[in-house]
C-alpha cells in the first residue's frame, strides 16, 4: 500500500533534480535506455522536471522499496512528463537517495505498467 514519502527524503531528491548535476545525478543504464526509447529521445531534463513536480506535492504518495549499500532510502512514485502535443503523459519513476544525502541513483523512468502501485 502506497504511503506518504518522507519530506526530508523528497527535498534532498528536489534538490539534487533541481541542480541537473550528472555529479548528483545518476542514471541505471536500464534506466538511461528505457527513458530514452519510450519517450523518443527526451532530454533528461524533462524527467527531472516531472519528477521535482510530484516531489514537491506534500500529498505525494509511493513505497519504499529495496535499498543497497550505500543507499538511504529508495521510493518509487508517479510522476507525469509535459509533452509537446497529446497533453501531460503519466510516468512510473524510482529514485535511490544515496547515504551522502546529496546524490542519487535514477532507477526508473518509464510508462508505469501498471497503473496503482503495487500493494
Amino acid at each position: 500500500m502506497p504511503i506518504p514519502i518522507p519530506k526530508e527524503w523528497r527535498q534532498a531528491v528536489v534538490k539534487a533534480l533541481e541542480s541537473a548535476d550528472p555529479r548528483k545525478i545518476e542514471w541505471t543504464n536500464p534506466a538511461r535506455s528505457r527513458w530514452e526509447i519510450e519517450t523518443s529521445g527526451a532530454w533528461a531534463i524533462e524527467a527531472y522536471t516531472g519528477m521535482i513536480a510530484a516531489l514537491e506535492d506534500d500529498s505525494i504518495e509511493g513505497n519504499e522499496t529495496t535499498s543497497f549499500r550505500g543507499q538511504l532510502a529508495t521510493y518509487e512514485f508517479f510522476f507525469h512528463r509535459n509533452r509537446d502535443r497529446g497533453g501531460p503523459e503519466k510516468m512510473y519513476g524510482k529514485i535511490a537517495l544515496k547515504q551522502n544525502r546529496i546524490t542519487i541513483l535514477i532507477l526508473s523512468a518509464h510508462r508505469p505498467e501498471r497503473q496503482t502501485l503495487r500493494p
